[in-house]
């Protein structure tokens, strides 16, 4: 299920995450290399740090006029996240795993029914809630059902509201 771990910075906003947040970035490089040297207990702890770091600002700073910074630090923020749940899964921890990556995958639908269409935290909200979501189903289809997995998953279901017209 491990897919290797690539930081948000392809997108527009990645620049200025990387100069808001270098520790970010030096604390998700330790975790890869600890992970690919077989620490998972090292991997994992400097995973949370980076996880720290990306959620303070999802949390303090979501409407600062630096609205890029926001946005990268949701990207930063679900891409620690799902990491994190991926390596808390191979090393048996489920529970945390699925406990953590559900959470996330709240607050992101939480962000999505915050803005509007037209602003771009919305939009990015659009994109990291497919991915929570896609890791949640990868999550499931490798270890099978769980009670934190199979919530997120309903709860986005039933957030998201579909428009349809019969003729």
């Amino acid at each position: 299920m491990h897919t290797p771990f690539t930081p948000p910075m392809a997108s527009p906003d990645g620049h200025v995450w990387q100069m808001s947040c270098p520790g970010w970035g030096l604390a998700m490089d330790r975790a890869a290399r600890a992970h690919q040297a077989g620490l998972p207990l090292t991997a994992v702890a400097h995973c949370e740090t980076a996880l720290a770091l990306a959620q303070r600002v999802v949390h303090e700073e979501p409407d600062a006029p630096g609205v890029s910074l926001a946005v990268a630090a949701l990207q930063a923020w679900v891409c620690t996240q799902v990491c994190l749940s991926e390596w808390l899964a191979e090393d048996g921890q489920l529970n945390g795993a699925a406990k953590g990556l559900a959470a996330v995958h709240g607050e992101v639908l939480a962000w999505l029914q915050r803005y509007g269409h037209a602003d771009q935290r919305h939009a990015a909200a659009a994109v990291c809630v497919r991915q929570t979501h896609a890791a949640l189903v990868a999550l499931w289809a490798t270890h099978g059902p769980h009670p934190h997995i199979d919530r997120a998953i309903r709860a986005g279901c039933l957030r998201v509201r579909f428009s349809t017209q019969w003729h």
